[in-house]
């Protein structure tokens, strides 16, 4: 097994010591395996403890995978020690977590095969959990109040059901059959303990089960949702009776459209599900007042794992749309409902249209929380049901179960023709929630077919940009703009048209409105209104992610196509865009004085990433260019209220292209704060001294610049040691703290950069930019990711003249600091 190709973030380490990482993999998790066998055998409970943590660490801090035998040896000892009755209620809490990590780790076969489904190899006997749960739920609900032990114990149940919920799959079918027959008589008279032993039910049911063997053994589904449904109606006015049968049919609906081939027609109990779907929601559809429901006592929270039944919803109605539903206009909707073949997407449009009023941008209330979950949610599960279907397919095709119908393309369109409208009239709700929900679901809509959900969205969101009476509405237009940037901008009309074959709008050419777009940045980049300020930076950081800034007009096009040439006039355009957007943000940073900690600490963030995409997608030509006109202003304006962003900025252009950022930034810091010594050499830090004339303010503001200037890999520095040697020798015993303080700074970091490894590469670019020139064509690029397992990082390691010039340094400015703690040292020791 090649440990590399599945722990991504060891692509960043050094090739050395990657070359070492399968075998100090294979060491430790032998160490923890024999570890844990050794303290379980003994019964050491310290000892056991301690290889926990370590198994901790190894599966969930680092995500080492796992071989099948070793996940079963671990899971087989774990159970057993979590089985045994002897232990304290803390140990089992960390066992039971420690069993349901190793049910969701990473399994890999020897030829590197990720495995899913695998059976532990430990007969699971689910009697006797059952039993537990019973005889603890018995014994906690007669209990008046809970001490700080009985909380304890209640995560340890909350885990437990947790665990319960991870091992179902290798239960027997049989436990259908004997829970119904033991728990079915007790669910029609309306107690809490009828609805305990229907969490029970809903929990320990199994839809399908995987023998000791792998092999998948599927239930009969088409029994057991009419007895749910017979079930239901039993208890009323129950919020938690409700979640809890919308968990278990939420389970089938997902096991029916992965494992089943969608056999179950979900259509036959539309009427039934929707009637009861409206009733849970509790909002009214019509004119009348909806009565308030007197909800039935529920049992105490920590005996049950409940989900929010607005989520249970979603993921019910994702799964139960079937492959081949109706594509029929929305106005036919109403005729559609009276007829006895309305497929559960018919029927989830109709009630989406008749809440619409409920999405109204100035309607919110209490509801509004609740649907935007709702929507979001059958959002979220559709896409992840159709990810789910295309790596099943991928997996393995000889499986012992049939493959997943697969959604079509024209069931993706008919699902976006009802998910969309709804979005886009949420988009500028006054509620806040609502407004998550609508970026969410746009940007999912728009994976799924983007010249049929973009033009829609780009014209909601430039009357929102263009808006003069409604200036809320454009925080959230590039709200909406920076989910659905990345979709926009790598569509390409030339290749993908086919894709859709039932899209209006295959003509559609996304790179053609990114222009237009970009031009709304620089007027909104507004100093009295973070909120639109953060949105616009995070806007243009997507945009920049696969877009460089790159003066396209000298170069050739050997292609006519109409992305290409859009792509190049996009180029042009750029060049003058990033000049006037950073003007527009060397301005915006004259007026920093936020009081609010929090929001001033996300917009540092989106700043910092931002401006690192800013100089790293540019050429170096053009770089030159813009960083040449930071360092002018720079030179005229000191901006102490907000040296944290322009030391980002400035990390930013010496991480893109070091050599060019020291030079503008060490030369303009000469002719401000230093002067040629009288007598001095020709070159060297003896050619230099502080200058007379500079004020403290000035020196500190220098200082703190060139600190975050030396960043970079100690190669970068050696042309410049004379320059920040002599600084230093001003600055370094000053008496002013301020100046003094910076000036250690500036030491500290050139001399640990002088000595320390560095990425040799920290461009997101593709190979072909790796050096910072572009080649011709360069947008044929633009929509290349690069992933994490093609990446090949090289590390720049100091060389002998690093070291030198580092031990220098060394030696004149920390000698002082040496004797001072020498002298220290004996006092300290009297």
């Amino acid at each position: 097994m090649d440990v590399r190709h599945h722990y991504d973030r060891s692509r960043w380490l050094p090739k050395s010591y990657r070359e070492e990482l399968p075998q100090e993999r294979d060491e430790w998790i032998h160490a923890i395996i024999d570890g844990v066998a050794h303290s379980v055998q003994v019964w050491d409970i310290g000892e056991l403890r301690s290889w926990l943590k370590e198994l901790k660490v190894f599966l969930h801090n680092l995500r080492y995978p796992l071989r099948p035998a070793e996940r079963n040896d671990l899971f087989g000892m774990l159970w057993r020690a979590y089985r045994a009755n002897v232990l304290d209620d803390g140990l089992a809490l960390h066992l039971c977590k420690d069993l349901n990590m190793l049910l969701v780790a990473a399994v890999v076969t020897e030829d590197g095969k990720d495995v899913h489904e695998l059976h532990p190899g430990v007969d699971i006997d689910w009697r006797q959990l059952y039993a537990d749960t019973q005889r603890y739920r018995q014994a906690r609900s007669s209990e008046a109040s809970a001490t700080t032990v009985e909380v304890h114990r209640a995560a340890l149940f909350r885990n437990t059901e947790i665990l319960i919920g991870r091992l179902r799959r290798f239960f027997p079918l049989s436990v259908t059959d004997d829970l119904f027959f033991e728990l079915e008589s007790q669910l029609s008279v309306p107690t809490t303990f009828a609805t305990l032993r229907q969490a029970t039910l809903c929990t320990f049911l199994p839809t399908y089960h995987i023998d000791a063997n792998n092999v998948v053994h599927l239930l009969d589904i088409h029994a057991l949702v009419p007895r749910i449904f017979e079930l239901w109606p039993l208890v009323e006015n129950s919020q938690f009776w409700d979640t809890q049968w919308l968990s278990l049919l939420s389970r089938i609906a997902q096991t029916d459209t992965l494992l089943h081939e969608h056999k179950l027609d979900w259509s036959k109990y539309s009427s039934t599900l929707f009637s009861h779907l409206l009733r849970v929601l509790e909002i009214a559809v019509t004119d009348r007042r909806i009565a308030k429901r007197q909800m039935l006592a529920m049992p105490p929270v920590e005996l049950v794992v409940t989900e929010d039944r607005n989520k249970l919803i979603g993921k019910l109605l994702a799964y139960a749309i079937a492959p081949e539903a109706s594509t029929a206009e929305e106005g036919a909707a109403a005729e559609r409902l009276s007829g006895e073949g309305s497929d559960v997407l018919s029927r989830f449009r109709y009630l989406l249209r008749t809440l619409e009023c409920y999405f109204h941008p100035y309607n919110t209330g209490w509801w509004s929380g609740r649907l935007a979950l709702l929507v979001e949610e059958t959002t979220v599960c559709f896409c992840g049901r159709i990810r789910r279907e295309k790596e099943i397919a991928e997996y393995d095709k000889d499986r012992s179960v049939a493959m997943p119908r697969a959604v079509t393309q024209a069931q993706k369109d008919a699902f976006i023709e009802c998910m969309l409208p709804t979005a886009l009239l949420a988009l500028y709700s006054k509620s806040t929630r609502m407004q998550e929900m609508a970026v969410t679901v746009i940007h999912r809509l728009a994976l799924l077919n983007t010249p049929l959900v973009m033009p829609r969205v780009l014209q909601v969101v430039q009357s929102g940009l263009e808006s003069v009476i409604s200036p809320a509405h454009t925080p959230a237009a590039f709200d909406c703009l920076y989910h659905v940037a990345i979709p926009l901008l790598r569509y390409r009309p030339a290749t993908e048209p086919a894709l859709y074959p039932v899209s209006p709008a295959a003509a559609f050419n996304g790179i053609e409105q990114l222009a237009g777009l970009l031009q709304f940045t620089i007027p909104a980049v507004d100093m009295n209104d973070s909120k639109k300020t953060f949105a616009v930076f995070r806007f243009v950081y997507a945009c920049l992610s696969v877009v460089p800034l790159v003066d396209s007009s000298s170069e050739p096009s050997s292609s006519t196509d109409a992305y290409e040439a859009a792509a190049k006039g996009c180029g042009i355009m750029l060049r003058d865009w990033g000049k006037l957007f950073l003007e527009q943000c060397l301005g915006w940073l004259e007026h920093q004085d936020h009081k609010n900690k929090l929001e001033l600490s996300r917009l540092e963030h989106v700043w910092s990433r931002m401006f690192s995409l800013f100089f790293a997608q540019m050429s170096r030509e053009v770089f030159v260019e813009r960083f040449s006109e930071v360092t002018a202003y720079l030179r005229e304006n000191m901006r102490l209220n907000a040296h944290v962003k322009v030391v980002t900025l400035v990390m930013a252009a010496t991480r893109a292209y070091p050599l060019e950022a020291l030079r503008l930034l060490v030369s303009a810091a000469s002719d401000v704060v230093l002067e040629r010594r009288e007598g001095g050499g020709a070159e060297g830090a003896d050619a230099y001294e502080v200058s007379g004339s500079v004020g403290d303010k000035q020196l500190t503001w220098w200082l703190f610049i060139l600190g975050a200037a030396t960043f970079v890999p100690g190669r970068a520095l050696l042309p410049h040691m004379g320059e920040i040697t002599a600084l230093l020798r001003g600055t370094v015993d000053h008496k002013e703290v301020d100046v003094s303080d910076a000036a250690h700074l500036l030491l500290s970091s050139a001399l640990s950069n002088l000595v320390a490894c560095h990425v040799g590469e920290r461009r997101s670019l593709p190979g072909p930019y790796a050096d910072g020139d572009f080649p011709p064509n360069h947008w044929r690029h633009w929509d290349h990711v690069t992933a994490i397992k093609e990446l090949d990082v090289q590390w720049v390691e100091p060389g002998p003249e690093e070291l030198k010039a580092a031990q220098v340094l060394a030696d004149e400015f920390t000698a002082r600091a040496e004797r001072t703690i020498g002298d220290l040292s004996p006092r300290l020791d009297a």
